[in-house]
């Protein structure tokens, strides 16, 4: 099983979301050890802009 787990929010490690997407990250990964797991976070590496 594939995730992709991203937070985005400004507010970092006072972010409710954050804390619930990374209970819930590590819930998924206890049930199911074989996880392939990538994560973003777009507020502290955020990307490029597209330019055409």
């Amino acid at each position: 099983m594939n995730l992709l787990h991203i937070d985005s929010s400004a507010l970092g490690d006072n972010s409710a979301s954050r804390r619930l997407s990374a209970a819930v990250v590590a819930r998924l990964q206890q049930r199911h050890p074989e996880l392939q797991l990538r994560y973003r976070d777009l507020d502290r590496e955020p990307i490029a802009h597209l330019s055409s």
